[in-house]
């Protein structure tokens, strides 16, 4: 089920709800992305290809590259030029996007950068 409500301060909220699945909610500026993103993810949901992306929104390229540092650099034998080099990039200007947002080549044109 998709519905899309109207909030107090002037924005859109899409809910879907589908049995056997979390219910997506986002918030949108027009009702027309509102109700375009809700038919999205049923859509995708009925098909078998919907993908949660919640996590990847949240989590900055900084933090991801935090992670990386502490769980898995320190296992590599480069783990200090790896480190510096990771360090740079999460003081960039990149740094600040989620990990959905950024996409492969602005990572790589960022990480080619500082390395």
């Amino acid at each position: 089920m998709v519905s899309t409500i109207k909030t107090a301060s002037w924005t859109w909220k899409a809910y879907v709800h589908k049995q056997g699945f979390s219910p997506q909610i986002k918030t949108f500026r027009t009702k027309r992305d509102a109700d375009d993103w809700a038919r999205r993810v049923e859509d995708e949901i009925v098909r078998g290809v919907y993908i949660v992306r919640a996590p990847a929104e949240k989590t900055t390229v900084k933090n991801a590259l935090q992670r990386y540092l502490t769980e898995v650099s320190t296992t590599k034998k480069t783990g200090s030029t790896r480190k510096a080099g990771a360090a740079k990039v999460a003081t960039g200007e990149v740094a600040i996007f989620s990990v959905s947002e950024s996409s492969e080549r602005d990572n790589i044109l960022a990480v080619d950068r500082y390395l």
